[in-house]
């Protein structure tokens, strides 16, 4: 299911002219999607039955964003959460640089 979702954000960001990397080997681990655009850089972390909070932590955790921050670029970091019994998005977070929340959604 998490690799479908990743193909699936994979396609969508590549039809936006992003260029999109899957799966990005860091020191501590992967994060599962790096998306980059003129302008900026997209860290995402998708987590099936997890919160937005242990998928922006792991981004912290591991240091995911570290490789992009002297690329000059803005750098988001995106928490994902999927719902395995739904099979869809229940809920993401996207947080700036300074850490505060820029957006969020929930859904039911």
């Amino acid at each position: 299911m998490l690799r479908r979702t990743t193909l699936r954000l994979y396609i969508i960001f590549s039809l936006l002219k992003g260029k999109v990397d899957t799966e990005v080997k860091s020191v501590l681990g992967r994060a599962d999607v790096v998306v980059k655009t003129k302008n900026d850089i997209f860290v995402l972390e998708l987590k099936v039955d997890d919160t937005v909070d242990n998928a922006l932590a792991q981004i912290d955790s591991k240091g995911y964003a570290i490789p992009y921050e002297a690329d000059g670029r803005k750098v988001t970091k995106c928490g994902v959460s999927i719902s395995s019994e739904a099979r869809t998005i229940t809920h993401w977070r996207v947080v700036d640089e300074e850490g505060n929340i820029a957006d969020e959604q929930k859904f039911s």
